[in-house]
């Protein structure tokens, strides 16, 4: 299993876009999804941990691209993003 953190946010952040990746990715409600992104924006890390079937890849990268800061961990180590670069 994985765990996400959301660390912090960029200028820009999309609030609400961010609480619809969240409810889809993570079956939250909609308050739940609304009060991870009101403590995101407020300074908190809020973590979760993931299921096997969920991707944990892709739902970093859905967040990082609508300007969450997101890290990744398997089994307590740091999962290394991709450079863009990579192949």
């Amino acid at each position: 299993m994985r765990k996400l953190n959301i660390v912090g946010w960029r200028e820009g952040l999309l609030k609400v876009s961010m609480a619809n990746v969240l409810r889809e990715h993570l079956s939250l409600t909609l308050r739940d999804a609304k009060a991870t992104v009101d403590a995101v924006v407020d300074g908190e890390t809020v973590s979760f941990t993931l299921d096997d079937g969920i991707d944990a890849g892709a739902l970093r990268e859905e967040l990082e691209r609508i300007g969450a800061i997101v890290e990744l961990e398997d089994g307590g180590k740091p999962v290394r993003a991709p450079s863009r670069n990579e192949t």
